[in-house]
Protein backbone atom coordinates (compact mmCIF):
# COMPACT_ATOMS: atom_id res chain seq x y z
CA UNK A 1 0.00 0.00 0.00
CA UNK A 2 2.93 2.08 0.89
CA UNK A 3 4.19 1.90 -2.84
CA UNK A 4 0.96 2.87 -4.56
CA UNK A 5 1.06 5.99 -1.95
CA UNK A 6 4.35 7.18 -3.24
CA UNK A 7 3.36 6.45 -6.49
CA UNK A 8 0.06 8.56 -7.01
CA UNK A 9 1.79 11.14 -4.72
CA UNK A 10 4.73 11.33 -7.10
CA UNK A 11 2.72 11.12 -10.36
CA UNK A 12 -0.24 13.53 -9.01
CA UNK A 13 1.14 15.68 -6.00
CA UNK A 14 2.02 19.41 -6.88
CA UNK A 15 4.75 19.23 -4.72
CA UNK A 16 6.48 16.68 -5.13
CA UNK A 17 8.68 15.75 -8.48
CA UNK A 18 11.78 14.18 -7.56
CA UNK A 19 12.20 10.60 -5.34
CA UNK A 20 14.10 11.77 -2.49
CA UNK A 21 14.41 9.57 0.38
CA UNK A 22 11.30 7.12 -1.30
CA UNK A 23 11.90 3.00 -0.37
CA UNK A 24 11.79 1.27 -3.70
CA UNK A 25 12.24 4.44 -5.41
CA UNK A 26 13.62 2.78 -9.01
CA UNK A 27 10.24 0.57 -8.60
CA UNK A 28 8.01 3.88 -8.21
CA UNK A 29 9.89 5.33 -11.27
CA UNK A 30 9.73 2.53 -13.39
CA UNK A 31 6.28 2.49 -12.85
CA UNK A 32 5.72 6.08 -13.26
CA UNK A 33 7.86 5.41 -16.80
CA UNK A 34 5.54 2.61 -18.13
CA UNK A 35 2.33 4.98 -16.92
CA UNK A 36 3.83 7.90 -18.57
CA UNK A 37 4.33 5.65 -21.84
CA UNK A 38 0.73 3.97 -21.86
CA UNK A 39 -0.45 7.72 -21.52
CA UNK A 40 1.59 8.60 -24.56
CA UNK A 41 0.34 5.80 -26.60
CA UNK A 42 -3.14 5.95 -25.91
CA UNK A 43 -2.84 9.68 -27.14
CA UNK A 44 -1.06 8.26 -30.34
CA UNK A 45 -4.32 5.92 -30.51
CA UNK A 46 -6.60 8.66 -29.69
CA UNK A 47 -4.69 10.58 -32.99
CA UNK A 48 -5.03 7.33 -35.40
CA UNK A 49 -8.40 6.90 -34.48
CA UNK A 50 -9.15 10.52 -35.72
CA UNK A 51 -6.60 11.25 -38.53
CA UNK A 52 -5.77 7.70 -39.47
CA UNK A 53 -2.06 8.46 -38.72
CA UNK A 54 -0.08 7.74 -36.35
CA UNK A 55 2.67 10.68 -34.68
CA UNK A 56 4.76 7.37 -33.16
CA UNK A 57 4.00 5.40 -36.58
CA UNK A 58 2.87 2.53 -34.95
CA UNK A 59 0.47 0.58 -36.33
CA UNK A 60 -3.27 -0.27 -34.54
CA UNK A 61 -5.04 -3.22 -36.04
CA UNK A 62 -7.57 -5.38 -34.30
CA UNK A 63 -6.16 -7.17 -31.14
CA UNK A 64 -2.52 -6.05 -32.31
CA UNK A 65 -4.04 -2.28 -30.46
CA UNK A 66 -3.76 -3.55 -27.29
CA UNK A 67 -0.44 -5.77 -27.96
CA UNK A 68 1.18 -2.36 -28.63
CA UNK A 69 0.04 -0.47 -25.69
CA UNK A 70 1.25 -3.43 -23.30
CA UNK A 71 4.19 -3.86 -24.55
CA UNK A 72 4.90 -0.10 -24.97
CA UNK A 73 4.30 0.36 -21.17
CA UNK A 74 6.39 -2.56 -20.20
CA UNK A 75 9.38 -1.35 -22.25
CA UNK A 76 9.26 2.01 -20.66
CA UNK A 77 9.08 0.39 -17.09
CA UNK A 78 11.65 -1.74 -18.18
CA UNK A 79 13.93 1.18 -19.24
CA UNK A 80 13.17 3.73 -16.14
CA UNK A 81 14.25 1.03 -13.97
CA UNK A 82 17.23 -0.19 -15.63
CA UNK A 83 17.98 3.72 -16.25
CA UNK A 84 17.41 4.65 -12.99
CA UNK A 85 19.36 1.79 -11.03
CA UNK A 86 22.36 2.44 -12.76
CA UNK A 87 21.92 6.44 -11.99
CA UNK A 88 21.52 6.96 -15.43
CA UNK A 89 18.19 9.17 -15.24
CA UNK A 90 17.55 11.73 -11.79
CA UNK A 91 14.44 9.96 -10.62
CA UNK A 92 11.62 12.99 -11.23
CA UNK A 93 8.52 12.86 -12.88
CA UNK A 94 10.25 14.86 -16.26
CA UNK A 95 12.48 11.99 -16.58
CA UNK A 96 10.00 9.53 -16.31
CA UNK A 97 8.12 11.13 -19.14
CA UNK A 98 11.12 11.17 -20.87
CA UNK A 99 11.44 7.84 -20.65
CA UNK A 100 7.49 6.90 -21.28
CA UNK A 101 8.29 9.01 -24.65
CA UNK A 102 11.51 7.99 -25.97
CA UNK A 103 12.31 4.83 -24.54
CA UNK A 104 12.63 2.83 -27.95
CA UNK A 105 15.52 5.30 -28.79
CA UNK A 106 16.98 4.92 -25.46
CA UNK A 107 16.88 1.49 -24.95
CA UNK A 108 19.48 0.48 -27.58
CA UNK A 109 21.76 3.00 -26.61
CA UNK A 110 21.76 1.60 -23.22
CA UNK A 111 22.60 -1.76 -24.35
CA UNK A 112 25.42 -0.21 -26.73
CA UNK A 113 26.83 1.07 -23.85
CA UNK A 114 26.96 -1.84 -21.70
CA UNK A 115 28.48 -3.73 -24.01
CA UNK A 116 31.05 -0.89 -24.69
CA UNK A 117 31.93 -0.86 -20.74
CA UNK A 118 31.97 -4.58 -21.43
CA UNK A 119 34.75 -4.41 -23.72
CA UNK A 120 36.90 -2.46 -22.39
CA UNK A 121 36.53 -4.53 -19.04
CA UNK A 122 38.16 -7.62 -20.54
CA UNK A 123 41.83 -8.38 -20.33
CA UNK A 124 43.57 -8.39 -22.97
CA UNK A 125 44.79 -12.05 -23.89
CA UNK A 126 48.10 -10.79 -25.91
CA UNK A 127 51.11 -11.98 -24.16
Amino acid sequence: MEFLNNLFEFLFSPGQRELTNVPNAHLVFATASAFMGLMVVALDLIIFLLQRKSVLKLTYQGYRTVLVLVLWGIGAGLVGLLGGAFKIFQLTLQASVSVGVAWPVILPRLIKSTQADEDTQLPSTEE
